[in-house]
């Protein structure tokens, strides 16, 4: 097979900025993230209808880049955000599925909000493990969460392991609806430990393993009191 010699034109301007990055990919999503992309966001009024006003929404952004340097982690929080999580409600709008209803209750119609909080189901599992919080001296903590909290995370600072940790609560409870699987605390520790590793490898080769035990401590922390309830 005869190889084909193309030459793809660019303009010097476009070239000069390749050229000039060290990875074209990380400067575009740099540039992206820069920008006040939640700013006034259309979806803000639909979620002040049903939560309340979200606090600080321009510093929704800078709150999920402190939690977690994961990828899929940001674009699944991100969709809630901007409420284009494909849940069950969205299916049927977009005709691919005729049932709207919960994979979990079989009741309600599934929305991002019922799937990730309201649902009994879910709800029980957010239950196991506040009470398993509350043994675990984490109370301080957990006792203030409410919706807006539980959705869109909390003021950063030290509260970085807790953002990501109900941002894990959170990814579990997606995974295990597309997967008609359960809500059990086994089935979520597996989950975290899962994570952990996967970061931990990213990190070592990275050389930074002290720097993921030192954030992933307060997880494991909360690890420990779940696996010991």
């Amino acid at each position: 097979m005869q190889e084909r010699n193309e030459t793809i034109s660019c303009s010097s301007t476009i070239l000069k900025t390749l050229k000039s990055v060290e990875s074209t990919t990380k400067w575009a999503y740099k540039a992206l993230l820069s920008r006040k992309l939640i700013d006034q966001c259309s979806c803000e009024p639909k979620w002040n209808d049903d939560v309340g006003a979200v606090p600080d929404w321009s510093r929704l952004t800078k709150r999920l880049i402190v939690s977690t340097k994961n990828i899929e982690l940001r674009w699944f929080q991100f969709r809630i955000w901007h409420r284009i999580l494909p849940t069950r409600k969205m299916l049927k709008i977009f005709k691919i599925i005729d049932d709207d209803r919960c994979v979990f209750c079989h009741q309600s119609v599934e929305t991002a909000l019922h799937l990730i909080i309201i649902c009994p189901k879910v709800k029980a599992f957010w239950d196991q493990i506040w009470i398993a919080f509350k043994r675990g001296n984490i109370t301080y903590r957990a006792t203030r969460l409410t919706k807006i909290k539980m959705l869109f995370g909390v003021n950063t600072g030290e509260n970085y392991d807790l953002n990501l940790f109900l941002l894990l609560a959170k990814w579990f409870i997606w995974k295990q609806s597309k997967a008609d699987g359960d809500l059990s605390i086994r089935l979520f520790l597996n989950h975290l430990s899962m994570y952990e590793s996967v970061q931990s490898c990213v990190y070592n080769m990275m050389g930074k393993k002290d720097k993921f035990r030192a954030l992933w401590n307060a997880t494991a922390n909360m690890m420990n009191v779940l696996n010991s309830a």
